[in-house]
């Protein structure tokens, strides 16, 4: 005998077939069939684990994300997540324009 849950499961399989689809979609395999680029470990921020959009380079030649190394000085930090070398307030370098803690 059938339970609920399997009877559910058969008029959902019936309406998707009669809809004119051969076989479901599984998602999640979908998903994993996409081709996704790696992105380079030297693009991902150290802080957030996120691809980079505006890094900044810290004296000590980590390269964080500006709006989490902000957050990270913001807290009261003043040294180099990574390496956790002391930093003074012109340690920090930036291509587009600079960034000095407050």
């Amino acid at each position: 005998m059938n339970s609920k849950r399997d009877q559910i499961q058969e008029e959902e399989d019936d309406e998707y077939e009669s809809g004119g689809f051969s076989e479901k979609l599984d998602l999640k395999k979908m998903i994993g069939e996409l081709d996704f680029p790696e992105i380079p470990s030297m693009f991902i921020c150290p802080i957030s684990l996120e691809p980079m959009e505006d890094p900044v380079t810290l004296c000590t030649s980590q390269t964080y994300e500006r709006s989490n190394i902000l957050k990270w000085f913001a807290n009261g930090h003043f040294t180099c997540p990574t390496t956790m070398q002391e930093l003074c307030p012109t340690a920090i370098s930036s291509r587009q324009r600079p960034l000095v803690p407050k």
